[in-house]
């Protein structure tokens, strides 16, 4: 496993650590500092002026994902997201929503952690 790989599964281990510790089901990290972080030093921002990004990191026990639209996806993949296993297999998975669908983020979000308490560095309304 690479440094990267390393440094990724790390991050993703320590906030595994928290669900279970907590009762919490998912870690959800919408702002630019805390997707670098979490990606090892990976983008998400178009505007630089802006908290947030183009995309998101969804952690939950089981499963770890990038959230982000369909206009995005490809170049996230291949230029921002460099995790990848052994079998080139990501780190991440990407969920991709319709651009303007964000109705549908939101409900894969409430899926994916059992509707339960969620984490986040910036909640939703």
């Amino acid at each position: 496993m690479n440094s990267i790989n390393q440094e990724i599964y790390y991050k993703l281990e320590l906030m595994r650590k928290v669900l279970s510790e907590t009762g919490a089901m998912g870690v959800r990290l919408r702002g630019s500092d805390w997707f670098a972080w979490a990606t090892a030093g990976g983008s998400n921002t178009v505007l630089l002026a802006s908290e947030t990004g183009v995309a998101e990191v969804l952690v939950t026990v089981k499963d770890a994902w990038i959230l982000t639209d369909e206009i995005e996806a490809q170049r996230l993949q291949d230029e921002e997201l460099p995790g990848k296993d052994e079998s080139s297999d990501s780190l991440y998975k990407l969920h991709i929503n319709p651009w303007a669908d964000r109705v549908a983020r939101e409900s894969f979000v409430r899926e994916a952690t059992n509707g339960g308490k969620i984490f986040s560095d910036i909640p939703t309304d």
